[in-house]
């Protein structure tokens, strides 16, 4: 366990000694409603990005997590330049942040407020988001308007399949 905890550590030491806050982003891939890849113009490096606090559906969630992808690639298209936020680590090691455009949007929060993604409870510092999932809930946003949707990490929980 001590092993796991200085690992992750390192990674993180690693990684997000690359990542400045603040910094500008090229983005060049839209994986899903919650994760792209960003390069960093300055360093040269890549990073794939998982958004923080929110949780997409998953591409196998049809016709949602297609759906979901495709706003957020509308948001911030390929070759679109962004700024990172209250970057992290998660668990696994993955890279979570806040997302905003340059002109200041931040882009978590307008995926939760249009219904394209879950407020994501199992992270902390999160509870500011709460709020824009209920407003989506009332006003039938998206998922929210069908009765078939099944939260992200129940499908993940219910479904064996391998992501990658």
């Amino acid at each position: 366990m001590i092993r796991k905890i200085l690992f992750l550590l390192f990674l993180e030491l690693v990684i997000l000694g690359n990542i400045e806050a603040e910094q500008v982003y090229k983005v060049t891939k839209v994986y899903d409603g919650d994760t792209i890849t960003a390069l960093n113009g300055s360093s040269g490096d890549y990073f794939r990005i998982r958004f923080k606090c929110i949780d997409a559906p998953e591409m196998k969630q049809i016709p949602w997590g297609e759906i979901s992808r495709n706003r957020l690639n509308e948001i911030i298209p390929v070759d679109s330049y962004i700024q990172l936020k209250n970057v992290s680590l998660d668990i696994y090691g993955r890279t979570l942040a806040e997302v905003f455009t340059i002109d200041g949007l931040n882009i978590n929060e307008k995926m939760i407020r249009e219904g394209y993604c879950c407020f994501y409870p199992f992270q902390n510092g999160c509870y500011h988001y709460r709020p824009l999932e209920d407003q989506a809930k009332e006003e039938n946003l998206n998922f929210w308007n069908d009765p078939d949707f099944v939260l992200p990490w129940d499908f993940r929980r219910n479904n064996t399949w391998t992501k990658f």
